[in-house]
């Protein structure tokens, strides 16, 4: 296995443009996993944020005069413009999750729908904002994708595929919605396009936790040695991170530099994959570690109650 921190390789991937050191860094890792991963078909599952989700809104309300209350299916995340004030509100109101206590359940506000596109494609992991594939922080997994199809002879949709899903739940949600089922699918689908070749399982950031999930509760030994080659992770989340205590006190803006972190917070606290990256009190987030720094206390990962 790959392992690299939490945030490392997400300034390489996101801001791979923005300068021809992180653009050689990212080469050269696309070598490394190459050299693992040579004639496998790849199956890659992003991370938090790393796939575009779309919505339908049928809504009575919205925040604002300038909030659309009706519209068909659109792209939801990423469109640069959602989150540019004054749309940010547009957006947190959008893209929110609401909890309902009598059934332990979560879901979309009334009136709005969503859904993942690009499952078995890799489109929408390589541009979260597909109007602005221009822009370097809409960029994601476009140079890893387009090194293996250019160098390697990979085919798009084909031999290597991506398995997005909405990230703003966490796994036993994800097996609720079918997620796991039709990643089993595709892996084995992927494994038949390759002329039975076992597959290489490429994950990051959230993708690595997810992912470990189901290889370890919902396949078994004999499966896995069928279908899957390698398995190799990218800034997995093991233990948690703190980004994710970030999204609780002041939200993340995912390095979208034109925009303040704050903007998502309101949304980010409601989703059950936050609180499940959260860092776990252990001996690699120790007591004396801290995360969060305010004026009148500091924080680590064992202060959650007064948190």
């Amino acid at each position: 296995n790959f392992h690299m921190t939490c945030t490392g390789l997400n300034h390489i991937i996101m801001g791979a443009q923005a300068s021809p050191l992180l653009l050689t860094a990212l080469i050269g890792l696309c070598l490394v996993v190459a050299s693992r991963a040579k004639n496998t078909p790849i199956v890659i599952v992003p991370g938090v944020l790393g796939n575009q989700l779309e919505g339908k809104l049928d809504k009575n309300s919205a925040p604002h005069w300038w909030c659309e209350k009706k519209r068909d299916w659109f792209t939801m995340w990423l469109g640069v413009l959602e989150v540019v004030f004054p749309f940010t509100d547009c957006l947190q109101d959008n893209i929110k999750l609401e909890y309902h206590p009598d059934t332990g359940q979560y879901s979309n506000p009334e009136g709005i729908q969503t859904r993942i596109p690009g499952f078995g494609e890799t489109s929408t992991i390589e541009f979260l904002d597909p109007s602005t594939p221009w822009l370097f922080f809409t960029q994601y997994f476009h140079d890893l994708v387009e090194h293996f199809v250019s160098k390697h002879g990979y085919i798009r949709g084909k031999t290597i595929v991506a398995a997005p899903y909405d990230w703003r739940y966490a796994p036993s949600l994800f097996q609720e919605h079918g997620y796991y089922d039709n990643l089993k699918q595709l892996i084995e689908d992927v494994y038949a396009n390759g002329g039975n070749t076992p597959i290489t399982l490429l994950a990051h950031s959230m993708g690595a936790p997810t992912s470990l999930y189901f290889l370890t509760k919902l396949v078994n030994q004999a499966w896995k040695e069928k279908y899957i080659k390698s398995y190799i992770t990218l800034s997995g989340v093991w233990h948690g991170c703190s980004k994710s205590m970030k999204m609780f006190a002041s939200g993340d803006n995912e390095g979208i530099f034109i925009d303040m972190n704050i903007w998502g917070r309101e949304a980010q606290r409601t989703y059950p994959g936050t609180a499940w990256l959260l860092p776990y009190p252990s001996d690699t987030w120790t007591r004396d570690e801290v995360i969060i720094v305010t004026p009148e206390r500091n924080y680590s990962a064992w202060d959650y109650k007064p948190y």
